[in-house]
């Protein structure tokens, strides 16, 4: 769970001692996996994001709110994309905002052609 205390806990015991009920937590871990898995073989474009060499400027979260979120990873606020596989409709925005990181650590792949754009 995140916690020094909870070594040898199971999901439904961090979640009851950390104040969560264990069922809706369950709940929304699915909802979010679905939600950000798309089969990359519908999928034309793929985000790689080197999350550790992020440094939280949320550039990309600022051009593409809609895809770039800014979240707490081990203790530091890092950019991250709500979902990796995107077509068309939604290239030039997030084509935009791995432009606009100046650490370069987003890129984007076109699977379809299976080549790196940025």
């Amino acid at each position: 769970m995140g916690c020094g205390a909870s070594e040898f806990e199971n999901i439904e015991q961090g979640a009851i001692v950390h104040g969560l009920d264990p069922k809706t937590l369950l709940e929304e871990l699915n909802a979010s996996i679905t939600h950000t898995i798309t089969p990359t073989s519908q999928a034309r474009y793929r985000i790689e994001h080197n999350i550790p060499d992020c440094i939280g400027c949320s550039a990309c979260a600022a051009i593409h709110p809609n895809n770039w979120e800014m979240k707490e990873v081990n203790g530091e606020i890092k950019a991250l994309p709500k979902k990796e596989h995107f077509d068309d409709g939604e290239f030039e925005l997030n084509n935009e905002a791995a432009e606009v990181c100046p650490v370069n650590v987003i890129h984007i792949h076109d699977q379809k052609m299976n080549k790196k754009i940025i």
